[in-house]
């Protein structure tokens, strides 16, 4: 004789946690998503006077939106559609605070023929809302009015926004103009008049160290030398100046 086993019990939905998870979930939804709960305040960090119509009026479309409606990479993208711009942050909260931190490019050198043109220190070619003061003037092979586009590499730029940095950065050096022919030599124009030869785009970081230490030694050395080559920086070559007869 078949013997009847015991009936199942079917395990009961506890109802009352689920609902007040499910209340909890629908009150937080509609308190985010409420007028409440919009961007109130805004404050923007580190823009030029000249910069802040433009970011003003794109951040005036933040006000009364929901947090949770905010498309932040979009606006990103918008605030730094600029080629001035290097990055923008937006940071925002619950309470309706916002703020937007702008960073733009720092301008190691100007691109010549071109003064609101400008190369960062990323190697990165800009266009500047303004004229681009204080800093070496660089030649480019190629068309004065898109030269990053044709001989250079991004490569040679880069190194040679690096150097237009560090040899900024050298004593006694008052550096006028870095040139970068099509070949990919690159050299130095003191203020002077003398010429730094650093030869190919090699060895660049061994070639300026020993520019620094020349310098150290003979810090008025450009009064007398008209031309210093370092393309094999262990055995520099240099040219003086011709000699003025006085009558």
């Amino acid at each position: 004789m078949r013997s009847k086993g015991r009936s199942k019990r079917r395990p009961r939905i506890r109802w009352t946690p689920l609902l007040a998870w499910l209340l909890a979930l629908n009150v937080a939804a509609g308190v985010v998503a409420s007028p409440a709960m919009a961007a109130r305040r805004v404050r923007v960090i580190g823009a030029t006077e000249p910069d802040q119509p433009r970011l003003r009026g794109l951040l005036e479309g933040l006000r009364g939106v929901p947090f949770f409606r905010v498309d932040a990479l979009s606006l990103q993208s918008r605030l730094g559609g600029v080629p001035h711009v290097e990055s923008v942050v937006l940071q925002r909260n619950l309470f309706g605070r916002v703020v937007v931190r702008v960073v733009y490019r720092r301008a190691v050198a100007r691109v010549a023929s071109q003064r609101q043109l400008g190369l960062d220190a990323f190697g990165v070619v800009f266009a500047s809302p303004e004229p681009i003061r204080g800093v070496p003037t660089v030649f480019l092979p190629g068309p004065a009015f898109r030269p990053w586009l044709t001989a250079c590499g991004p490569v040679e730029i880069a190194s040679l926004a690096w150097v237009c940095e560090r040899a900024s950065s050298v004593r006694d050096l008052d550096l006028g103009s870095v040139v970068l022919t099509y070949q990919g030599a690159v050299s130095l124009r003191d203020r002077s008049g003398a010429w730094i030869v650093l030869g190919p785009a090699e060895r660049l970081s061994e070639k300026l160290d020993r520019l620094e230490q020349i310098l150290r030694e003979r810090p008025s050395l450009f009064e007398s030398v008209r031309e210093l080559n370092l393309t094999s920086p262990s055995r520099p070559v240099v040219v003086e100046r011709p000699k003025v007869v006085e009558p």
